[in-house]
């Protein structure tokens, strides 16, 4: 007689470890360390592209930023300029919490966003009031972001509306 159980319980492990959910506490000894407001002060530029969910591009942008800060509060001022010639500005306000999480809003911002930086990984949840085709859709954001060096940051955003991801 065969005894499975190893196999099958080597292979029951695989897949929850897979399926696991990565926490910002997994980067808590990395580094460079993120410094929310030291990064985000003065004059940035990003990129990025927007990618259906088979990774086809369907829009490149890009964003002019400006952080100014005072105390544990702080400013983004966001110009967006899409590849079609759409612009879009956006000010986001933001304030580092004692307990050393970050909460935003702004005028697009459904509630309060939260964030929470851990080694050199950020991690901002928040629901956005975003337009399609004359109706406003509230799309939820999971967005990373991950310091490469003190001039370099790569952002991820993961939406989702109705549980299912867009």
């Amino acid at each position: 007689m065969i005894n499975l159980s190893k196999p099958i319980g080597s292979l029951l492990s695989f897949f929850i470890v897979g399926c696991s959910s990565t926490s910002v506490q997994d980067y808590q000894a990395t580094k460079p360390h993120f410094e929310f407001e030291k990064f985000f002060s003065g004059p940035l530029i990003a990129k990025g592209v927007l990618q259906k969910r088979g990774g086809l591009v369907t829009r490149k942008f890009e964003i002019k930023m400006r952080g100014e800060w005072q105390g544990n509060e702080g400013s983004l001022y966001e110009d967006f300029i899409y590849d079609d010639g759409e612009k879009y500005n956006r000010v986001l306000k933001i304030k580092r919490q004692s307990d050393g999480h970050y909460s935003g809003t702004a005028h697009d911002i459904i509630g309060e966003g939260l964030g929470r930086s851990e080694g050199f990984a950020l991690q901002w949840k928040y629901t956005m009031a975003v337009p399609v085709d004359g109706k406003i859709y509230h799309i939820n954001f999971d967005d990373w972001m991950y310091m490469v060096d003190d001039k370099t940051l790569i952002n991820r955003s993961h939406m989702s509306n109705f549980g299912c991801e867009l």
